[in-house]
């Protein structure tokens, strides 16, 4: 049985041959029609995800905590403000991000870290308005 971390290390050792073969002016995933978009939204994402942790960098003090969470979230633990100021602090971290990428927005669940919360529990809260906040926009 190969465990995930082999089959991530056999895809990435595949794909490095490949690039190996190819000439410096191939493409050796040419003869595939839909790699070429999927590489270039890919790196479109990857330049997004950038502009977002910029901004959020930007605007949050070096000692808040910010993690990526999952693949396209943030959990930003902002110690010591208001949920009135992290709110705030998302409508600054959208308006820089709309500096560096016009058409990018953000959607933003915010919790009040409680006496009795876990980490779970204050996520979860969070990611139940994150949810509501996506849905509002959609609509």
């Amino acid at each position: 049985m190969t465990t995930p971390d082999e089959a991530d290390a056999r895809r990435a050792t595949d794909d490095d041959r490949a690039w190996d073969r190819a000439d410096a002016s191939e493409d050796p995933f040419a003869d595939d029609p839909c790699e070429a978009p999927l590489r270039a939204s890919e790196a479109a994402g990857d330049a997004l995800l950038y502009d977002v942790a910029t901004a959020i960098v930007q605007t949050l003090r070096s000692y808040d905590v910010t993690v990526r969470w999952g693949g396209d979230e943030f959990v930003c633990a902002l110690s010591d403000v208001s949920l009135d100021i992290a709110i705030e602090r998302t409508g600054e971290i959208q308006r820089l991000l709309g500096e560096r990428t016009p058409v990018a927005s953000i959607s933003a669940g915010h919790a009040e870290l409680l006496p009795t919360d876990t980490l779970d529990s204050v996520i979860a809260r969070a990611d139940a308005k994150l949810y509501l906040a996506k849905r509002r926009r959609r609509s």
